[in-house]
């Protein structure tokens, strides 16, 4: 009977801590999300459903064309992780498509030329997108800028970086820590520094109408 009241005791005291610290972590990232509103500079088109904070700057213009989820609800990094997002000059743009979900620590850098993210594309944490081979500490120099396509339907993995003059392709797969620097063809795998190609992928619209619904049964045969 001892334990039982022990028990009963410090039941209700952990569940008040938890939704204290759920509470403590919303607080913080909705401040957060202030802050670097109020510091953003860019031109924002468009509304997205924010877990972290945005930061935009720069002269240019970024657009979020439908539902757009920015950042993780992880409380390991909603305490320092961001989403930054920079179109340097006026002629530079970002635009992000409907359904597409991007985690933490998301960059992406437009001086000249524009950055395009198609429709239901994944991307993984910390991946970095530039229209140069430019980094995020080198900003002078002249370098030359070539336009970012991600097509729709792309799944790109943690820690990848997609330097200018790119085009992922519908359909393809990037494997996490790769460097792209070419073009990636459809429902393709690519991984590596450079990256590959490593296989390719049957797309889903190749195949009958019972294999969608009974994959599994396939599979076993």
């Amino acid at each position: 009977m001892k334990s039982r009241l022990i028990q009963v005791a410090v039941k209700p005291m952990r569940t008040w801590q938890k939704c204290l610290l759920r509470w403590t972590m919303w607080s913080a990232r909705q401040c957060r999300v202030l802050w670097y509103r109020m510091r953003s500079s860019l031109s924002v088109h468009g509304v997205p459903q924010l877990f972290q904070p945005l930061h935009a700057v720069g002269q240019g213009r970024v657009t979020f064309t439908g539902r757009v989820k920015l950042g993780c609800l992880s409380t390991t990094e909603g305490v320092s992780a961001k989403t930054y997002i920079e179109a340097r000059s006026w002629r530079a743009f970002v635009c992000i498509g409907h359904n597409t979900s991007i985690d933490s620590g998301f960059a992406a850098i437009a001086e000249q030329t524009s950055i395009l993210i198609g429709s239901n594309v994944r991307i993984g944490k910390q991946v970095h997108i530039f229209d140069s081979e430019r980094t995020l500490t080198h900003r002078r120099g002249s370098l030359a800028c070539r336009p970012v396509v991600v097509e729709d339907d792309v799944v790109i993995g943690a820690h990848v970086r997609i330097c200018g003059g790119a085009r992922i392709r519908r359909g393809a797969r990037i494997a996490s820590h790769s460097v792209i620097t070419a073009d990636v063809p459809e429902h393709t795998v690519f991984a590596g520094h450079p990256a590959r190609l490593i296989c390719h992928i049957r797309p889903q619209s190749w195949l009958p109408r019972h294999h969608l619904f009974h994959g599994s049964r396939i599979r076993r045969a």
